[in-house]
């Protein structure tokens, strides 16, 4: 079981007809896992001797950083479509924030990479392609990604001047603003 519903638990019974008796062993019909199948995360990893962090993917828990360390970012969320492999996140470069609290700081801006998995190598971003999903001028957080239909879909939420947060999808890179 799992706790909270964050985990997945996969359990396997066997049942027979009430009253009889089955010794023959139960095999569970488990499907294989391709040879070619690798696990992908999505994160952040600190960048040494700064207080922020890298954009990072790991896949088979080996890193690849998306940024290059000169600001403040990170990943929220993946899909895979094929051999593309779409993760969202933000980049600390937007318009400079000075809220009295802290140190003037850039806004977080809404990014996504694309990631083609062809040739795929952790230590070369020679396959990844970043769009930027928002100006600048609001901190905007894209969450998840996901594909349908030759489309790509991005959900998220900006904030406005007056502190109020404003739901949003993007479809191929555009905007669609569900709340005001």
């Amino acid at each position: 079981g799992t706790s909270g519903g964050t985990g997945s638990c996969l359990s396997l019974c066997a049942l027979s007809a009430c009253g009889e008796k089955n010794d023959e062993p139960v095999t569970p019909d488990v499907p294989e896992v391709q040879k070619d199948t690798f696990v992908f995360a999505v994160g952040e990893e600190p960048v040494p001797g700064q207080s922020y962090y890298y954009a990072t993917i790991w896949r088979d828990g080996n890193a690849m950083h998306l940024s290059d360390g000169t600001f403040d970012s990170f990943c929220n969320g993946a899909a895979i479509d094929g051999h593309v492999l779409y993760v969202v996140g933000d980049e600390a470069t937007g318009e400079i924030v000075d809220d009295g609290y802290y140190e003037p700081y850039k806004r977080n801006v809404g990014v996504m990479w694309t990631i083609n998995l062809n040739n795929f190598d952790t230590k070369s971003t020679s396959n990844v392609t970043k769009v930027t999903l928002s100006d600048g001028k609001n901190e905007t957080s894209p969450l998840k990604v996901a594909v349908a239909d030759s489309k790509v879909y991005v959900s998220g939420f900006d904030y406005l001047a007056n502190g109020n947060r404003r739901a949003i999808v993007w479809t191929d890179g555009k905007p669609d603003y569900l709340t005001d």
